[in-house]
């Protein structure tokens, strides 16, 4: 006899889950049924998708990465990271914080120092152009050449990056999501606050916060 397949579990509430398809073509997947008390109830397919191709790319830098993460016992708390990257070695932690929704400077800055307290860096990602993608360290991801997320392409950071060229920051050029993460992880891609971009934005404030690297060079 064949065994049956054991079924997929949420890794939030550990419920039992299925695939799906949104309208949009994302796969993703979904409780058979309703979790209530799940932490990711109420999230959009995106939203789930965009956290599972960052735990992705973080396990394949050789970090762990949690899903729902939750503080630990020695933690000031007042959090729960989309994401949470921590290096075997050291025990590092690195919170992914996938931001679809609308939210204010001031909220992105005082859900960052929960971060702080507890000696964690958030780095924060939309598939928009909010005005905190400029105060906040983190950026925005799109398909390959530009287009919106609809899980026909791979993922690139396309703005939020930098590069210092010839001792002047601008604007990095679109990349892989793989390689973003993996340089956020290894210290090369490192939050950075300046004064000047050559970016032109219909909005903003004077000082802007960029991951940025040393050189542009490959």
């Amino acid at each position: 006899r064949t065994r049956p397949r054991p079924k997929l579990r949420c890794r939030g509430c550990q419920q039992p889950v299925h695939a799906k398809i949104s309208p949009r073509g994302l796969r993703f997947f979904a409780h058979d049924r309703s979790g209530p008390t799940c932490p990711s109830n109420g999230e959009t397919p995106e939203h789930r998708y965009l956290k599972t191709q960052l735990a992705e790319a973080i396990r394949q830098a050789g970090w762990r990465a949690q899903i729902e993460a939750e503080p630990e016992p020695r933690d000031v708390g007042g959090w729960r990271a989309d994401v949470l990257a921590i290096d075997p070695d050291s025990h590092r932690r690195i919170a992914f914080e996938v931001q679809l929704a609308s939210m204010s400077i001031a909220d992105g800055l005082e859900r960052t120092t929960r971060y702080d307290r507890d000696t964690i860096t958030a780095i924060w990602i939309t598939t928009h152009n909010p005005p905190w993608l400029w105060a906040l360290p983190g950026f925005k991801l799109t398909e390959a050449h530009g287009d919106e997320v609809n899980h026909s392409r791979p993922l690139e950071g396309s703005r939020g990056l930098a590069v210092l060229d010839h001792g002047r920051w601008e604007p990095s050029q679109s990349v892989a999501l793989d390689r973003v993460v993996s340089e956020v992880l290894a210290g090369q891609l490192v939050p950075y606050a300046t004064s000047y971009l050559s970016e032109e934005l219909s909005y903003g404030q004077k000082t802007r916060t960029q991951l940025g690297r040393a050189s542009c060079r490959e």
